[in-house]
C-alpha cells in the first residue's frame, strides 16, 4: 500500500492506496475534490506505460471489429494535453489519422511528427541547437521511452507496429 499525504491545512491525514485493488485508472486523481492524490511522475514510466497497454487492451476487449480510431495530429504541443498550460507547438500540423489499430496509429503519428521535424522557432528548437529533425519526443522527454508502450502493445496482441500509410485528400 502507498501512502498519501493530504494536502491542506491543519492536521496532516494520509489516504492509502491499496497497489492490490489498484488498476491505475486515475480516477482517483480526477475525482478527489480535495486534490489529495497525484501522480507520482517519478515512478518507472516504462511500468506507466505498460499500466496504459494493459487498460487499453481491457477497453478494446471484444470491440476491436466495431472500433475505429482516428487521432488529430494537430497543434502538437510539448506536453500531454492534461496539463492546465502548455508552449508554442513543437511541430506543424500534420493531419488526420484513422485506423482499427491502435499500435499502428500511434506508430505512424510518431513517424510522421518525427519525418517533419521540429518547427523551427519553438522552444524545442532552441534546446536542439538547430537540429530541426531529431526524435522530437525523445527530444521533449529524454527519459521517457515510447519504444516501451509501442512494444508492449505488440507483444500483448493490441496491434502491429507495421502499417502501409494510404494518403487521402
Amino acid at each position: 500500500a502507498e501512502a498519501i499525504t493530504l494536502k491542506g491545512e491543519g492536521e496532516v491525514k494520509k489516504a492509502v492506496l491499496d497497489g492490490e485493488l489498484c488498476i491505475g485508472c486515475g480516477k482517483c486523481i480526477v475525482t478527489c475534490r480535495q486534490m489529495a492524490i497525484d501522480v507520482d511522475w517519478d515512478m518507472d514510466s516504462g511500468l506507466l506505460q505498460r499500466k496504459m497497454v494493459e487498460h487499453a487492451a481491457g477497453v478494446l476487449k471484444g470491440k476491436r471489429d466495431k472500433t475505429l480510431l482516428v487521432s488529430l495530429v494537430n497543434n502538437i504541443s510539448p506536453q500531454c494535453d492534461c496539463y492546465p498550460f502548455s508552449d508554442v507547438p513543437v511541430a506543424d500540423d500534420i493531419g488526420i489519422l484513422a485506423s482499427r489499430d491502435p499500435v499502428a496509429i500511434d506508430q505512424a503519428a510518431l513517424d510522421l511528427v518525427n519525418k517533419a521535424g521540429i518547427r523551427p522557432g519553438s522552444p524545442l528548437a532552441e534546446k536542439t541547437g538547430g537540429d530541426l529533425l531529431v526524435d522530437v519526443f525523445r527530444t521533449v522527454y529524454p527519459n521517457i521511452d515510447y519504444n516501451v508502450q509501442l512494444a508492449y502493445a505488440q507483444e500483448q496482441g493490441l496491434g502491429t507496429r507495421e502499417y502501409q500509410l494510404v494518403e487521402v485528400e
